[in-house]
């Protein structure tokens, strides 16, 4: 096994992005349409763009007061009863329906960050889509390697010396 540094950094995969999409959507069908959150849009969001807790609720609270309050839209019976509450205990709720020990919604977040320099974007652009000043902040506690890292660096292995002993073997020009 190659030596290399796992960080205790908590990153879904993508059958636990699966899952989790598929349990807040079920959680969402089962709840009190006009009191709960339907839970598929802060995963989904979060997920595609790294928005923490506090920045997804702050969204939706200035959509309130802009759009709604200000047409008459949104009354104070509507601050009681569709305000977004037990936020953690629900998300629970939700892993645990998924199948998913030892998560939080803030993995998300990880999640999505990891998944944006994975597919390519440079350190700059993640750290600055991530709201950080320096890239370490983003290196130490948002990345982190997959689980597969084994697995892809045996692959890889295998093509290159693969290739390197068949022309070495077979006298082909390289």
């Amino acid at each position: 096994m190659p030596r290399y540094s796992k960080n205790d950094i908590r990153r879904y995969s993508d059958r636990e992005c699966e899952q989790l999409l598929k349990a807040a959507q079920d959680f969402t069908a089962r709840s009190d349409e006009k009191t709960s959150v339907k839970w598929d849009l802060p995963v989904v969001v979060a997920l595609s763009s790294a928005l923490r807790r506090g920045e997804l609720l702050r969204t939706r609270y200035d959509y309130i007061q802009r759009k709604l309050r200000a047409t008459g839209s949104w009354t104070y019976s509507d601050s009681r009863l569709k305000v977004v509450n037990n936020f953690g205990r629900n998300f629970g709720v939700i892993l645990q329906r998924a199948g998913i020990e030892n998560g939080a919604f803030h993995d998300l977040r990880r999640t999505a960050i990891c998944n944006w320099f994975e597919e390519g974007m440079s350190e700059f652009d993640v750290t600055k889509l991530a709201g950080h000043a320096d890239f370490r902040t983003t290196h130490r506690f948002y990345l982190r390697v997959r689980d597969d890292l084994v697995h892809r660096v045996r692959q890889a292995t295998a093509r290159g010396l693969c290739q390197k002993l068949l022309q070495k073997c077979c006298n082909c020009p390289s």
